[in-house]
């Protein structure tokens, strides 16, 4: 017995040296910096997008100061370091507001795996030359979010890509472009005068079945005349100019322009926005020649881009009568494009309605 109490007392001693220290506790959660996890720059005449915060991952959407409307932009890949460039119209507007929908996906969640919104104003300075994108322009505001409006997905989880855009087309970007400029080698020349162009997105990228790519067509008519019917899967630009090739004006006239479009909805996710008819529109813009203004070119930007949705069901009728006759043919005399038809006043904005049911489209 004598020789066992000493014994135990070892393996008491031993089995006490053996205990490890409890592992320490976790970091405490942090708030994540105010100027949030994007980087939205400038080169040449592209937009250049930067992830700086790895931990998130989000969905970026444009719209007015005043929130009027949210079209889709792109996505934040938490972890990614890569630079993305897209074209600048995909800011859809001169002015406006970028929004981003984040969350915390870090193993570690040093942000606690919370969710947030960031809203960074935006404006294009064409005052002098070249463009300047000014981002932010202004206070970015932030705030934490319970839970995001499509439930407890990730922003990064395809089922819910797009799933706050409210829009088919926003509006159409222009600029001021003070002298002839080529932005970069790969890219054509640009002509002075006032630069204008439609970023557009089908929405869902792949397609519920294969073959069968998400159209979205738009009926453009500039100043009151059809000027075609642009299609695009996925994302696309086409012309706010004279002609498909020339998009900058410089003849000292006023242009209007009226765009109707609808997604045809055929994604593996149906969004809200897919199927229904939009209309965004603008008046009294043009460029001038004015030996007073900066490079000699005086620019007017109109009453401002405006979108509306289309629900009247003799309007909407009339929409899909053109779809119809694309398909079937023969092509409604609307959207003849070699007869040059003039805006049907049905589908006139609604600010640009006249009594006796004319329109003033400029």
């Amino acid at each position: 017995m004598k020789t066992l109490l000493p014994l135990l007392a070892v393996f008491l001693l031993a089995a006490a040296c053996r205990q490890t220290e409890p592992p320490p506790p976790p970091p405490p959660v942090q708030d994540p910096p105010a100027q949030g996890p994007l980087l939205l720059g400038q080169e040449g005449f592209s937009l250049k997008f930067q992830q700086t915060l790895p931990e998130f991952g989000a969905q970026v959407y444009v719209g007015p100061r005043d929130g009027a409307w949210r079209d889709y932009m792109t996505q934040l890949n938490p972890a990614d370091p890569r630079t993305s460039y897209y074209a600048i119209s995909m800011l859809r507007l001169r002015e406006g507001r970028v929004e981003v929908w984040a969350q915390d996906l870090s193993p570690t969640k040093v942000y606690g795996g919370r969710r947030f919104r960031w809203v960074y104003p935006f404006r294009l300075d064409d005052s002098g030359f070249p463009p300047r994108l000014v981002f932010p322009d202004g206070p970015v505001s932030f705030e934490a979010l319970p839970e995001f409006p499509w439930g407890d997905a990730a922003p990064t989880d395809d089922r819910v890509r797009g799933y706050l855009r409210t829009v088919s087309v926003g509006g159409a970007f222009q600029a001021c472009i003070r002298q002839d400029w080529q932005p970069n080698p790969s890219r054509p020349l640009i002509d002075k005068g006032l630069w204008g162009e439609v970023f557009m997105m089908g929405g869902e990228m792949q397609p519920a079945q294969p073959g069968q790519p998400n159209y979205l067509v738009t009926y453009l008519w500039q100043d009151g005349v059809y000027e075609g019917s642009p299609k695009g899967d996925g994302a696309g630009t086409f012309s706010l100019g004279p002609t498909n090739s020339d998009q900058t004006y410089l003849d000292g006239r006023a242009h209007s322009a009226v765009m109707i479009s609808k997604s045809y909805g055929t994604g593996r996710v149906r969004q809200a926005w897919e199927g229904r008819w939009f209309r965004a529109y603008n008046r009294g813009y043009g460029a001038y020649d004015d030996p007073a203004a900066p490079g000699g070119v005086r620019c007017e930007f109109g009453e401002g881009w405006r979108v509306e949705e289309v629900t009247d069901p003799e309007q909407v009728g009339l929409l899909e009568a053109y779809e119809e006759s694309f398909r079937s043919g023969p092509i409604h005399p609307d959207v003849d494009y070699y007869a040059r038809p003039s805006l049907n006043p049905k589908l006139c904005p609604t600010a640009w309605r006249r009594p006796g049911g004319t329109c003033e489209a400029g």
